[in-house]
């Protein structure tokens, strides 16, 4: 990524070295939330490339003590947020994340209370966007998210990015918009398309819908 902060790199113990927290079945260092593992996973990043607080919280355009309780897993980060700290790391959110592990992906749960959820686009009134992705050693090569939209949302997301992207409808219809055309969304429907052209929905057909989208990192 263009503007990413690097100063070199250095020896880091993991988080889970330093503390000795044993794994449990599912992956998640002992008792630790996903706050702390994906603030854990933040700092790893700064520390490796020998940045302050400051630095990094500028080029993530965040206040200093909100970049301190996100590593120290006080507060939740968003995915916006997310997003612009990896930024300014250069790397992309699986990454952040299996890098910290230090160990294989073997299998991982995420349970329905857990999870990175991010009301970051439209008026922040019925729109979720749950990132599934586990916080430590995710899946490479695939982000995938849980969208629900309701009728309260006034307004909807529009993206673009450099990879391939799959939605597979749950619940509801929808027109999506990909680039100048539009498709009609249905329970059921699978749809793939480059998410180079900008997209995103573009009217809902019914109170709500619910999709799976997921970003496949092709580059």
């Amino acid at each position: 990524m263009n503007g990413a902060l690097n100063k070199g790199p250095v020896e880091v113990v993991s988080c889970k070295s330093r503390k000795g927290h044993p794994r449990s079945s599912n992956g998640h260092a002992g008792g630790a939330t996903i706050s702390e593992r994906v603030g854990a996973a933040i700092r790893q990043a700064r520390l490796q490339r020998r940045l302050t607080l400051a630095e990094v919280a500028s080029a993530a355009r965040i206040s200093v003590p909100m970049l301190s309780r996100f590593e120290t897993g006080r507060s939740a980060v968003g995915l916006e947020v997310l997003e612009r700290i990896c930024a300014a790391f250069g790397v992309e959110l699986p990454s952040l994340l299996s890098d910290s592990s230090g160990s294989r992906f073997d299998a991982q749960i995420v349970n329905v209370t857990d999870g990175l959820n991010s009301n970051k686009f439209g008026d922040r009134s019925g729109y979720s966007c749950r990132l599934l992705v586990p916080c430590e050693e995710p899946p490479k090569g695939f982000t995938p998210f849980l969208v629900d939209i309701g009728r309260p949302c006034r307004s909807y997301p529009n993206r673009r990015h450099g990879n391939l992207e799959f939605i597979y409808m749950l619940k509801g219809r929808m027109e999506y918009r990909v680039g100048d055309r539009t498709f009609n969304l249905k329970p059921g429907d699978a749809f793939t398309f480059s998410g180079d052209l900008l997209h995103g929905p573009e009217r809902l057909i019914a109170d709500h819908v619910q999709f799976l989208a997921i970003v496949m990192h092709t580059n």
